[in-house]
């Protein structure tokens, strides 16, 4: 067998004309120039915003808007502050109800069967002794129409925060919670 020559390779790195062995060194990479170019501006061009103020603001903004118009939706009901206090009502009696402060009977007035058994349900789950007492905050009330309102709530207990919500409806003694989440 014969020793194979050795060869030359062309190397902008390395001054030597001969390949380098595995023993030696290799030298640092040639630095390279990066040009770096501003990207194209691809956004279409901005048009006005159709404000009824902006003639008087902006005069060479006021030019006519193609956007056709969306007519806004139906003014939702005004809330009966009856369906208020109705709420908070119920929602804090299911609270004492679940906390065992409050016999579950109370709510049959106030609730439809359904509503008063996943109640009493919940309430047999509940840990007796707990250390805090449930807190109710502000309840919101929103009207879906004149006979029914949603509501929903926080209640914390202790250092948690915990969301509640229900669906209350008018019938003849009054607004009646049909749904109920706590």
């Amino acid at each position: 067998m014969t020793a194979a020559a050795p060869t030359t390779v062309p190397s902008t790195t390395v001054p030597s004309t001969t390949v380098p062995s595995t023993t030696d060194v290799p030298a640092a990479p040639a630095r390279t120039r990066v040009l770096v170019q501003r990207a194209p501006n691809l956004e279409p061009p901005t048009r006005p915003v159709a404000d009824p103020g902006a003639a008087e603001l902006h005069p060479a903004s006021a030019a006519p808007c193609d956007v056709p118009h969306v007519p806004r939706r139906r003014p939702l009901p005004v809330v009966d502050p009856a369906a208020h206090v109705g709420a908070a009502r119920a929602l804090r009696m299911a609270i004492e109800v679940e906390e065992g402060r409050r016999n579950p009977a109370h709510l049959l007035p106030i609730m439809t069967p359904l509503v008063v058994a996943g109640v009493q349900a919940r309430a047999r789950r509940w840990v007796r002794g707990r250390e805090h007492p449930a807190r109710l905050h502000v309840v919101h009330v929103q009207a879906v129409d004149e006979r029914v309102v949603e509501v929903f709530s926080r209640v914390s207990r202790g250092p948690r925060d915990h969301a509640v919500t229900a669906r209350l409806e008018r019938r003849a003694g009054g607004w009646h919670c049909t749904a109920l989440r706590l």
